[in-house]
């Protein structure tokens, strides 16, 4: 079976056995140190799409474990991470009005291996429960709504204010106590898991170089490219 695995405080985070992929590093986020990583983009990104993927190991200490956040002030701020059940869940405020709220219907309480995150915002869905779809170790969760974000809205994730990885925006409650690597953000797009991983012969997801899923054998096709009827898809 393929694991990721810590040796160290910071040591080998994964090593796929069919797929030898190795994510190099793991971080150690300790809650009694407020350890974090900030970073204020210096210009808008996508607001309505963008796909956030991380992996992450759990420690499950028994209270709220913020694993991204960001914001500038407690009416424009945002939040997921594992609560104080171990159930996934996001938050997010909007302009001090628009409040989003939602978690897993599933417990995470394996602390002792390590979950691949996707979190997917695509406001621009016509499905109100499409537009944050949130994916483990490759499959598609199903969530519990108090609120849905409306169709279009502009979130605060890829927006010039504060994004932090290991809190909320200021720092205030809620560190995260857990390890966690290869955290990819991109802007702009609403992709699956097989963007980051893929499942081996024996049904265990392992992480995956990332790559853009394509249409056929990678070819880009001109707008101006007629398709016949045949079986070509996207994968």
């Amino acid at each position: 079976m393929a694991v990721l695995t810590n040796t160290m405080m910071q040591g080998t985070a994964a090593i796929s056995d069919e797929e030898a992929y190795n994510i190099e590093k793991s971080l150690r986020f300790n809650e009694a140190d407020s350890s974090h990583l900030k970073h204020t983009p210096s210009t808008k990104g996508n607001r309505r799409t963008n796909t956030l993927s991380y992996w992450i190991k759990n420690t499950g200490d028994g209270t709220d474990n913020v694993i991204t956040g960001g914001g500038s002030d407690g009416n424009n701020r945002w939040h997921s991470g594992f609560d104080s059940n171990d159930k996934f869940y996001r938050y997010e405020r909007i302009g001090g009005s628009d409040k989003i709220q939602f978690t897993s219907t599933r417990v995470f309480r394996d602390y002792g291996s390590w979950y691949h995150i996707v979190e997917v915002i695509d406001t621009t869905n016509a499905t109100d429960t499409d537009r944050f779809r949130l994916y483990i170790n490759g499959e598609l969760e199903t969530l519990s709504y108090t609120t849905k974000y409306s169709q279009n809205v502009e979130t605060l994730r890829s927006n010039n204010t504060a994004h932090v990885i290991g809190g909320r925006y200021d720092m205030s409650v809620d560190d995260l106590n857990a390890l966690i690597a290869n955290v990819q953000f991109i802007d702009g797009l609403a992709l699956s898991p097989a963007a980051f991983g893929s499942f081996d012969s024996t049904g265990v997801w392992n992480p995956k170089a990332f790559a853009l899923p394509a249409p056929n054998a990678g070819t880009t096709w001109s707008s101006g490219v007629a398709a016949d009827s045949g079986s070509d898809t996207l994968t």
